[in-house]
């Protein structure tokens, strides 16, 4: 073939695929779908309501081993180098452990000889082999200070249409292991704020008060505690979204260095009180500890010096968005503290 005959199948070829190429083209759709989950507004409403949180252990959390004294007045540490500070006790003699009386009943009616155990340790379950020691004629003890459940008050932050919450934007942990507590399940009740300590430079404020515990005043239930917050689901009697005062979720990259809101109950009324955001760390490490805020607002200063524990969870407002949620004060300058991410929030509710 020569070249003249060569070039021009070359070209009818290439004239070819132009007038396939456009009439691909000509049907296309004049818009292509999107992806409704990324660019959807998501609406959630802001609480900054006090609860009382009530929360219970997986089994029976151990705190520590101990020495315990046998018949004979000998001291011995049946637990030691067996159990380990933060383990979870689930199972005892093969049967559940769902309280310390639990747990206390198997001992008690203990006839000698070794223990068989089912211990939660980390995310694994493991089986631990022990011997009670016998310290009275009809008690065994093994040597473990344990605990089942924890409370406290902290911060509601927002409720979402399906009436599922978040609170506090960090987890709970344990006052003596310092460790985040595996939960079996928990409740929010109705509390009452009597006063505020106010916070001072190396000593956090705090707010006191009651939590009401009777069946009736019970707000919802707690299925998590995550390194984000605890969530969970509202009693179906108890109705706190409202579309109408329902704020979009703002992003990261939404959120700006400047004026903006924290929500929270000080007084006994919700309020929104002015806070400057100081910083923003885009790819924080920290897992709730995402943006710096400052208190601004006079009437929340005279009041409380800044951030006190039990505003964990206060919500944090710009533009017309919900931003993020109170986590974290400073120890030396209570006027400032941390706040997570609304994303890191929602994207940690189971």
């Amino acid at each position: 073939m020569n070249r003249k005959k060569y070039r021009k199948w070359l070209l009818l070829i290439f004239g070819v695929y132009i007038v396939a190429f456009l009439y691909y083209l000509s049907h296309l759709p004049l818009t292509m779908p999107v992806d409704a989950g990324v660019t959807a507004e998501r609406k959630v409403m802001p609480l900054g309501m006090p609860v009382g949180i009530y929360i219970k252990t997986k089994g029976v959390l151990v705190l520590d081993t101990g020495e315990v004294a046998d018949m004979e007045g000998r001291r011995t540490s049946p637990s030691e180098n067996i159990l380990r500070r933060g383990d979870y006790i689930l199972e005892a003699d093969g049967k559940m452990i769902h309280s310390i009386d639990g747990l206390t009943e198997i001992l008690e009616n203990w006839k000698g000889g070794d223990i068989l155990l089912n211990v939660l340790r980390g995310k694994d379950e493991t089986a631990l082999r022990m011997t009670p020691v016998r310290t009275s004629e009809s008690e065994y003890k093994i040597g473990a200070w344990i605990r089942q459940d924890a409370q406290g008050i902290g911060t509601l932050t927002y409720v979402d249409p399906e009436n599922h919450f978040g609170a506090l934007g960090h987890g709970i942990t344990d006052v003596d292991t310092s460790l985040r507590i595996d939960i079996s399940g928990g409740r929010l009740y109705q509390t009452q704020i009597f006063s505020i300590v106010k916070g001072a430079d190396g000593n956090p404020g705090e707010m006191i008060g009651s939590i009401d515990y009777r069946q009736g005043e019970i707000l919802g239930a707690i299925t998590s505690n995550s390194e984000n917050g605890i969530f969970g689901s509202l009693a179906e009697e108890v109705c706190l979204y409202d579309e109408q005062q329902a704020l979009p979720v703002g992003y990261k990259q939404d959120i700006e260095k400047g004026p903006a809101s924290i929500r929270c109950c000080v007084d006994g009324t919700v309020k929104d009180y002015a806070v400057e955001i100081e910083s923003i760390d885009m790819g924080s490490v920290d897992k709730n500890r995402d943006m710096v805020i400052q208190i601004t607002d006079p009437e929340l200063l005279n009041r409380t010096n800044g951030i006190v524990q039990g505003m964990s969870g206060s919500p944090i407002i710009q533009n017309g968005k919900f931003i993020g949620a109170v986590t974290h004060v400073f120890v030396n300058d209570s006027t400032k503290g941390y706040g997570i991410f609304a994303e890191k929030m929602l994207d940690a509710a189971p």
